[in-house]
Order: structure tokens, then sequence, then C-alpha cells
């Protein structure tokens, strides 16, 4: 059996000559710690020496605790495969059977505030409108049959699907406006056309290649060409379009072309000449002021028996013909054509439009999917927008297809992983291992979280999911390749032991801080960012546990019985012909990169960070300076500033329409302005509560009722009359032509109270009648509001009801449950975050003022608007500085945990905060606005971006050398080849997912390639250079854990002291297979370099222990062997500190674990001291070597 010698720190001061010879050991095995002595020995000595032997004993068995997992591993590796694949298999049925897959057809779903106080108020106001009936008092047994159809039409929805609402109320006001513009009927352009322009038909839209005018014959021919030989034939437009009854031909398509045919007298628009087209372009030029200043509406086409109407008796005839010039203006052409600027009138048409005679949404998918593949151009004219009404219903058949580019990514960071460890059974385990924690974290989701909304940005984490895997394999497997070619290695259970030792913490600490950085995002108010939060942390852990499972126990396997198989080459040793050098040419290339990466990572690299450190510390320093400059000052990161949800690529026709030409056309225009005014709305009778299940957009909850509510008391119904007077007599009220009976009920009701108490057929209203002295009497109050209901559901001209305010009554119970007031505002709607923000709080403001004075029956309402778009800003605003922070503030605690150094850790958050700053900053300057997606990414950065930073921070802080530059080095080529790596694998999985359709794809694929760059750059060249310059030397600001023991470092004997000597080599070192046992490197655990860098002993006792030990050494060793202390070494051979620090004893030591029984786990003989001492010639601590050699 071989045992370890160690050394306690003290042992390299002088000591005093005493000699002490121990016994051999008995033959039985029996412990006999009597010793003799050849000279007086202290009793004091006799009893550290007792303490030593116990103490070993004890730190052995412990050890052997320790190491149960590591003989598992190193025996039975196929029970930790079969285990973890019992359990991954089990989850999966689970999930087939039980549980239901994710559905992304509504991919608005979750993006809201839930549990914030508009929220809140929201989703309650929703509720109420819901469960009760505006101003009449339901039969319980049939209450639907008393709901007017404009309530159902304002408030229906599909279930509790609130990502219906607003497409509900945009097609609701689509149908308004079509039905107000168009009620007349033309009988000739009625023969050329089926109907009118409205917005429910698909439309397209033209542009010209070179920014001319699309006004012109051949233009507006090629627009023709294009949708007759490109739209109209694709099958499904024949089959979906309008038809007409007689013939059943599709119908003609509302173009340019079209109506200028129309007004020539032309069948058809290849018929039209250039004539034509200038007299049509005439007479819009002369009728366009008519249209700009209001005269010219859709109501001048029509011609009834009276004439022309009055208010477009100035307008002349030809502008009125078909209402081809309003309809043209109005719905073919932007706004910005004929219209008036400061350089006079444009008469460039930049955008052309075409109605085709199909309903948006209907049958318009397939219809898209057969024009996509088609070449949308002719001559200078091309399709640059298009509204068919799916593009949320497309969203879920482009993110299927753009699986593809997920594959590519795949196969890409399959084969740079396979050739980087130079095994593919390795690879292949770590793609599975890949797939394994998506399933299980899915498991974990949705049976052990039951969370059943699973957001589609949740699939955004198997991008990142790629760079983690890879990042965390390159560092196990080039830890395992340290490990297995130390010559003292020893058995393979020893070197998965240290392997895991090493690598475990270096893998925990990225997977922790990335998972922290996750489920930062959990503070968010929306629902999709809490899920995505559960599901990425979730992902990132399980990673983790199958990286020390199933990596390990299938690099075992891989050891034990791939690494014996031959080359190819090999079988055509005898016979060099082409075979041999086919089969031979990957090896020589590999080799060949290794020589060179080899030199680029311990020679050129260290050199250049060196050199030109000031140069670096300057240029990166000032770069995220002006990171802060952009992000914060200008042009500054803004909140988004549009409602319009965007789910593919800005290029992609859907989206040009909605973002870049809506805000250009008069009719998109003017559906906008039906909100152009916030709506004031006051609530009483229920309570602003969320009682719903947060993590699931269909779960509403159910409605809070206020049991205090009370109208019917004279208080309240004096103080609601002088609340109502006092909100239009404030500042933000706007006053409303018209008589409203129901925005505030109360004054409506007063003036009912005031009617005659005797009807046409005499009938008697007493009490309900005659002016009575207000306020009423509670019984009077409800036995008259009963006789006020019925006159309020009556169609009048001259008063208007507001369906949504009034007096609220169950549907189920017919009781009054609730009161809304609803005024307008003098506000416009806007999307500005600072202006609606200044309006809520003013507002909120005075009405809870208000409301503070009001009697107990209505201290509990609370005010809301049209502040969906103005709370999601809210949320995105406050919650992603929280999650920010959380994640620095989590990263910070996790590298001072690491490294135990104040000075590494202050350096560490400067880079980090640099590299956040810039990523952020050249996001700003791509246009990039803080919406949910970018939230995310923003938070995510923080743990994404410490990896490469913590890396290089461990490296420097374990060198067993004192210099700043010799440190820079060594960690420069210790861990430059495996952080490299990483990050081009994490930023090629990024690159291979631009192509996306999806914009969520691809800006995560943009995010990818920046931050990988960025952290690389700024962790080489910006921390590294750092450390050069102000880097902690020796043990400045070195902390140290708290111990107990006497000597901590040598406490326990069979804790691992071997520093294994490799150098930095990219591919060879970090193959499980093909190495190259030249290299040399040092790489030692973090906590024995804590307890060697731990000051020397310094008492003459301390000393004697040290001697004690060493005779104490060779006793166990089997031999009796008298020690002089003068043959130690003083200061006057050289041993110094530092000499200390880099272990001289321990390190060339044989190693203290027993040698497993089974001759298959042995892979190298031991070395004599001479050879091992040998080794140390190339390390980066060269003159450690020197005096180790003085010392032997």
């Amino acid at each position: 059996m071989f045992y370890r010698r160690h050394v306690f720190p003290g042992c390299s001061r002088q000591t005093t000559s005493d000699t002490i010879a121990l016994p051999k050991e008995p033959k039985d095995g029996s412990l006999d710690l009597s010793l003799s002595t050849k000279t007086s020995a202290r009793p004091r000595l006799l009893a550290r020496i007792h303490l030593v032997g116990i103490t070993r004993y004890i730190g052995r068995f412990d050890f052997y605790q320790r190491s149960c997992y590591s003989r598992v591993l190193a025996h039975y590796p196929y029970i930790i495969l079969g285990t973890v694949s019992v359990f991954a298999t089990t989850c999966l049925i689970v999930i087939v059977t039980v549980g239901e897959w994710p559905d992304f057809t509504e991919p608005r779903l979750g993006f809201e505030a839930r549990g914030t106080d508009i929220g809140k108020r929201l989703l309650s106001y929703e509720l109420l409108l819901e469960n009760t009936v505006h101003n009449q008092m339901p039969s319980p047994q049939n209450f639907m049959a008393q709901v007017s159809n404009k309530e159902l039409q304002y408030h229906g929805r599909n279930a509790t699907r609130r990502a219906h609402r607003m497409r509900i109320r945009n097609t609701r006001i689509n149908r308004d406006a079509s039905n107000d513009e168009h009620g007349y009927n033309n009988g000739t352009a009625e023969q050329f056309f089926c109907d009118v322009p409205r917005a429910e038909y698909a439309r397209v839209v033209f542009k010209q290649k070179n920014s001319e005018t699309l006004f012109t014959r051949a233009n507006i021919q090629a627009m023709c060409f294009i949708e007759q030989h490109r739209l109209q034939s694709s099958p499904t437009y024949k089959t979906t379009c309008i038809q007409r009854l007689s013939t059943k031909e599709c119908c003609r398509s509302w173009s340019l072309g079209n109506y200028i045919a129309l007004l020539s007298n032309k069948s058809s628009c290849f018929d039209i000449t250039d004539s034509d087209v200038h007299f049509v372009y005439e007479r819009l030029k002369n009728c366009a002021p008519l249209y700009n200043n209001g005269t010219l509406t859709s109501a001048c086409g029509y011609q009834g028996e009276t004439g022309p109407l009055s208010r477009c008796r100035f307008v002349p005839d030809e502008c009125k013909e078909h209402n081809a010039v309003y309809d043209i203006l109005h719905y073919l052409t932007d706004m910005n054509f004929l219209g008036r600027n400061a350089a006079g009138t444009n008469t460039k048409l930049k955008y052309g439009l075409t109605f085709l005679p199909m309903a948006a949404g209907i049958g318009t998918k397939e219809f898209y999917t057969e024009i996509e593949a088609q070449n949308l151009e002719y001559d200078d004219v091309e399709i640059v927008g298009l509204n068919l009404g799916i593009k949320e219903d497309l969203f879920n058949y482009f993110l299927k297809k753009d699986a593809l580019w997920f594959v590519v990514a795949f196969l890409t960071i399959f084969f740079s992983m396979w050739f980087y460890t130079a095994s593919l059974f390795l690879t292949t385990m770590t793609i599975i291992s890949i797939f394994l924690s998506l399933e299980v974290a899915y498991f974990l989701y949705t049976m052990v979280y039951e969370i059943k909304f699973f957001p589609f940005k949740n699939l955004l984490v198997v991008v990142i999911l790629l760079g983690i895997g890879a990042d965390d394999v390159f560092i196990y497997s080039r830890v395992w390749t340290l490990a297995k070619l130390e010559k003292n290695a020893g058995t393979l259970e020893k070197i998965i032991s240290d392997t895991l030792k090493h690598a475990t913490l270096s893998m925990f600490v990225t997977s922790l801080t990335t998972s922290a950085a996750f489920f930062a995002n959990y503070v968010s108010n929306i629902t999709a960012l809490k899920c995505f939060a559960l599901f990425a942390g979730t992902v990132v852990m399980v990673n983790f546990l199958l990286m020390v499972t199933w990596i390990p126990a299938t690099i075992v396997i891989h050891e034990k019985w791939c690494s014996q198989c031959c080359t190819c080459y090999d079988n055509y040793e005898n016979n060099k012909g082409c075979a041999y050098y086919l089969c031979k040419s990957p090896y020589v290339v590999y080799s060949v990169l290794t020589d060179w990466s080899k030199v680029f990572f311990e020679k050129f690299l260290p050199c250049l960070v060196i050199r030109a450190r000031h140069l670096w510390l300057l240029l990166f320093g000032l770069l995220g300076l002006g990171g802060i400059i952009v992000i914060f000052y200008f042009p500054k990161l803004k909140l988004p500033s549009t409602s319009d949800f965007q789910v593919f690529a800005q290029q992609h026709p859907f989206e040009v329409y909605d973002f870049q030409i809506k805000e250009q056309l008069w009719f998109e225009k003017s559906m906008n302005d039906n909100m152009a005014y916030m709506p004031l709305i006051v609530v009483w009778g229920v309570k602003a509560a969320d009682n719903g299940n947060k993590l699931d957009p269909y779960d509403d909850g159910e409605l809070e009722y206020d049991d205090d509510f009370d109208i019917a008391s004279p208080q309240s119904q004096a103080w609601m009359s002088a609340f109502c007077q006092k909100l239009r007599a404030s500042n933000f009220y706007q006053l409303e032509y018209g008589l409203h009976l129901t925005n505030c009920f109360i004054d409506s009701f007063v003036q009912f109270m005031k009617r005659s108490c005797e009807g046409f057929d005499g009938e008697r209203f007493e009490p309900c009648c005659g002016s009575p002295a207000f306020p009423y009497e509670a019984g009077i109050f409800l036995q008259c509001i009963k006789q006020w209901l019925p006159l309020l559901q009556q169609d009048n001209p001259y008063y208007t009801v507001n369906h949504r305010a009034g007096l609220r009554f169950s549907r189920t119970s017919g009781k009054l449950v609730g009161i809304v007031v609803s005024y307008l505002s003098q506000e416009p709607y806007s999307l500005n975050y600072d202006k609606m923000h200044r309006f809520y709080t003013e507002v909120n403001s005075w009405v809870s003022t208000q409301i503070e004075k009001a009697p107990p029956g209505l201290r509990k309402g609370w005010f809301i608007s049209d502040l969906e778009f103005y709370d999601l800003q809210h949320s995105i605003a406050q919650g992603t500085p929280i999650a920010i922070g959380v994640s620095i503030a989590i990263a910070s605690v996790v590298v001072f945990l690491t490294t135990l150094n104040v000075f590494i850790t202050l350096y560490a958050m400067m880079s980090i905060s640099f590299i956040i700053f810039v990523t952020i900053g050249v996001l700003v300057l791509l246009g990039w606005e803080l919406n949910i997606l970018e939230a995310v990414t923003i938070t995510v950065a923080v743990g994404l971006s410490i990896d490469f930073t913590l890396h290089y921070g461990v490296a420097y802080r374990l060198s067993p050398d004192r210099d700043r530059e010799t440190r820079v080095m060594c960690g420069t080529g210790r861990v430059g080849s495996p952080v490299a790596m990483a990050a081009f694998t994490t930023f090629l999985a990024g690159a291979l997912v631009m192509p996306s359709t999806v914009l969520a794809y691809r800006q995560l694929g943009i995010f990818l390639m920046l931050v990988m760059a960025t952290s690389w750059v700024y962790a080489t060249f910006f921390f590294q250079s750092l450390l050069k310059a102000v880097g902690p030397q020796g043990d400045f600001g070195q902390l140290h854990w708290p111990s107990f023991e006497y000597c901590t470092n040598n406490n326990q004997e069979h804790k691992d002291k071997t520093v294994y000597t490799m150098s930095e080599s990219t591919l060879s070192s970090s193959s499980t297979n093909h190495v190259n046992s030249s290299e040399t490197h040092e790489l030692e655990p973090l906590t024995d370099q804590e307890h060697d860098n731990s000051s020397n002993c310094a008492s003459m006792t301390e000393n004697r222990l040290c001697l004690a030990q060493t005779e104490f050494d060779h006793f166990v060793t089997g031999s009796v062997e008298t020690v002089d202390a003068s043959s130690y070494p003083n200061s006057a051979v050289g041993y110094s500190d530092a000499t200390a620090r880099s272990q001289p004893c321990s390190q060339n030591s044989y190693h203290d674990d027993r040698a497993d029984s089974d001759a298959s786990t042995t892979l190298l003989p031991m070395e004599p001291k001479a050879a091992i001492f040998d080794n140390n010639r190339n390390s980066c601590g060269s003159e450690v070597w020197v005096k180790q050699s003085q010392i032997l």
C-alpha cells in the first residue's frame, strides 16, 4: 500500500536539531503509537504525535465517506446511466400520457401584468361587466335573454381568454367605422365592384423599388400584373374570394388600376393608357384639398331622391363620381400623397394599396403559404406589406418552420463539440443530456409546479441551453484530461474524484449565476415572464445535475471501452496506401490545429494581454462609459412605443404593414381615432382584487363584491351627486355634447323624479314623482329605481345610454351590486409612458382624495381607465431593474465565495458591469426598446456575462505564483481555450437562428452573439489587464474560511494535494482520448489552495510538530528512519514563503489512497521522486521547480 507524505506549512522554517526515530509498522496491522527517542523528546511533542496519528485516521475515514460516489462511478457507471435513463423515461411517459403539450396559437397570451394595482382594477372591472347587467334587473331563470346585443358585442369573450380582448375591440371598431362610412348604393360602381373597400378585407401594399412615385402607367400595370399572375393564380384565392352571384366569378379587387379603369370607362387595368392615368391624377389633385379639409366624405357619393346632401353641395361632381376620389385618397394611397406639407403639395405616391375580395382571416392562411414562395415583384414594383388578418394565427406555423434552424444549430455545435473532445460517443451523450434536461424540466414545470400555461418564449431556453451544455462539457472534459495525464494519477477512482472536485465547482458556479438570472425574472408582474423564469431556471439546474451524473458516467464508460479502440489508419499500417493517408489526414489536421492553438493560448494571447494592458484598459473603459451614456442619456433605453404586438422579423410583410405603413394610411388612422381620449371610470360595489392563478392567463378568478356597498342611503345619494358635480368641474374633465343618461346615473335619476305624478292614461307614479326632497329615503330610492330602469332600454334619438356606466345588477340574483360613473377626459390616448403616468397619477390621486370623504357605503371605490399598455410599461420599468439588481447581487456573492478575495470580486463586478452596459448600449443603438423579450435578455445578460470573468478570476486566485504577471499568464494559458470554445459555440448557436422568421428567435440570436463576444473580450482583455495592473499580490485582500484544526492544510491526509502538471492546449488537452502527454499544466482545488496560503507555523513547537509528522510518515510507510531537522531547507537555500505556497513537499509525493484491488482501475505507475520533480520544469512557476530541486 502506498501513502503520501504531508508536511505542515511550518516545515519550511528552521527547526530544532532534535531527531526522533519511530518503529516500523507492526505485522499484525495494529497501530502502535509508542515512540522511542534517541534524544530527549518533550512530552508535549509526543502528545502531538499521537494527535497526528488519530487525526489522519479520522480524516481517512471521512475521505472514504466522501469518495463513495466516485467509487460508484468508477466501478458501476452503468447504474448511474440506467438510473438517469429510467427517471427521464418515466417523466416522458407521464408527460405523453397525462400531461398536455404546449399550445402556441395565442402568442399574446400572458403578456399582461397581473397583481398590480392597475391590473387588479382592470380585471375586476372586466369581471364586473361580464357578471352583471347594465341598468336592468334580470330574471334569475332566464337572465341571458335580457342581455342586449350591444353589451354582448362589447364584452364578449371566448371563455376567459384574455388575449382576445384587443382583437374583439379592434374588430368592433372596424365594423362600426365601415358601417358609418358606407351606407350608399352607387349603381355604376356597384356593377364594377361587388362592394366598397372595408377594413375586413385582406389587403396588400405595393412600393416602387427606386423610391419613385407609383402613380405611373407602368407601375400601376405592374401592380395589376402581380395581382393577376401572382395572387389570383393561387388555387386558394379562387375558392375563398367573394364571388358574384350571377357569374360565380371572383369580384374585382379595389386597386388603383381598377379605379382608373372605372373612371376611364375601361374594362381592365391593363387597358388604361398614360392619358387615363394623367386624367385621374389631375382629378385627384383638384379634389384633394376638399378631402384634406374634411369637406369630401364618403357620404358625398350617395345620390338620393333629393339630390346631394347639403354638406357636400360645394363638392364638384367630378369629385363625387362613383365615390372614386374619396376611396382612392382614403383607402388606396398613403396620407402624404397630395397632402399639404411644409414644401407644398406632395405629388409622390410612396405606397399603393389593393384590397382583395377576400375576408381577412378566413382562408387566407392557406393563401399566404401558397404565395409566400412566389416572387412578389415585377419590374420595379414589389409587395412590401400584407394584412391578411392571420398574423397571430401564422405564428404557430412559423414556430414549427423555424425549428429547422434549431436543427442546424444542433448539428453545428455537435460537430464543434466532437472536434474539441475528439470523442463521438461523448458528444452524442452530451446532446442527449441536453434533450433530457429539457424533458425533465418540462415534467417538473407541468407536473410538480402544476403550471398549465407554457408561453412560446420558453422555447428560447433551447438555444441558451445549447451554449451552456457545451460550456459545461468543455470544462469537465478539460479537467478530466488534466487529471488523467498526471503521472501520479493513480486509480480511476482518484481521477474521478479529482475531476468532480475541480469541475463541479466551476460548473455549479456558472449554473448558479445563470439560473439565478433567470429566476430573478419571477419578481415581474407579467405572467409570461414569471413562467419563463421558472422554466429557464429549472432547465439550467437540471442540466447541472446531469453534468455531474450523466456526463461523468459517460466519460468513465468511454475511458474503459472506447479509448481502447484503434484508429482507422492502424489497420493499414503495413500497407500505407490511399486508405492509410485518407484515414490519417484528420488526425494530422487535428495535430496541427492543436499545436497552433497551444502557441496562441500559451504564448501569443498572454503576451498580447500583458504588453498592451494600458491600451485595453483605456479602450474598453471608455467603451463601457459610452454604454452608460447611450443607455441613460442619449439615445436612451426607451419603453415600448407601440401597443402592436410584433411576432415576426422586422422585414416580414405583416410587420412592415403594422409598424411602417399602418400609421401612414388615412383609413387606419381614422379607426384609431375612435379612442382619441382617455375615459374617466370610477367603480363602486366590487373590490379591486385578482384572486386567480397569476401563472395562468386563463384563470381570472372570481369577482369579489363589497359587502359594505350601499347607494340607497341618503348620505350616499347626496355624496354621489356632489362627486359628479366636482368631477365635471375638474380640469381633466371634457364636456360631451348630447344628453347622457347613465354617465352619472344620479343626475338623470333626480330629473326623473321631477316628472308629473299622473301619466297620460291616468296612471299614478307616487312617490316617484313631484320632486320629492333629495336625497330620498332608502325605500323610496329602491322603489323608484325599478320604475326608472325601463326607460333606459328604450331607443331614443334625443339621449345616449352608455352601456358600461350606470347601475350594475347581478346576472344570477338580480341584485344591485355596483355602480359605474364614466366620463371623458381631456387627455388624448397616448403610448407615451410619461404622459400616461402623469394622467393616472393626477386623476387617481384626486379620486382617492374624494373617496376618503365618502360615506361608509361608497368608501371602497376606485378609478380606472384604458391603461392596459401603460400598466405593461410600468411593470417592465419597475420589474427589470429589480431583476437586474437581484442577479448582480447573487453574482457578486458567488464571485466572492468562489475567490474569497475582495479585490478580485471588485474587479470582476466592474468587468461584468461594463459587459452589461456595452451589451445593452449596442442593443439600444440597434433600435431595441424595453419590451418583454428585451427585459428578459437584459436580465439574462448578468448570468451569461459572469462565466468567463469568473473562470479567469479563479485561475488568477489559484495560481501558485505571487506576482501579477505570472498569475495572469498562468490564468490565460490555463482556461483560455475552454473559455474561447464556450464563447464560440454559444455565439454560433445565436448566429444559426438568425435566419428565423419568428422575431423572438432572431432577437435571441442577436443577443447571444453580442453578449458572448462582449463577455469574452472584456474577460480576456479588460479583466486580465486590470489584474495585471492593480491585481492583488500574495495574500493581499485574501480571506479564508474559518478552521478549527491546528494546521488546516494537513489535518486530513486524504485531501488531494496533487498538482496536475500540464500546459494549455486548445484541442488535445480537452480530449478524453487523443491527448498530448508532453503538455504541462497546474490545476489545484480552491479549498486546498486556501489552506496552503495560510500562514506558516510561527512557533518552535509548530516546527517540532512538522518534524514529528515527517517521522510519522516514515513510520506509516514501513521504514525506520532518523530524520535530522537540519536537513530541512532554511532561508539560506532560498526557500521562501512562495515555495511553501507551491507545496514543495505535497505536490510531488505519492498518492495517499489505497490502490484498488481491481487492476483495471490502475492507470499509471508511480514515478520516482526525481522524475516527479522534473515534471515541474515547464510549469507556470518555473522558479518553484528550481527551489524544489534544491530541496531534493
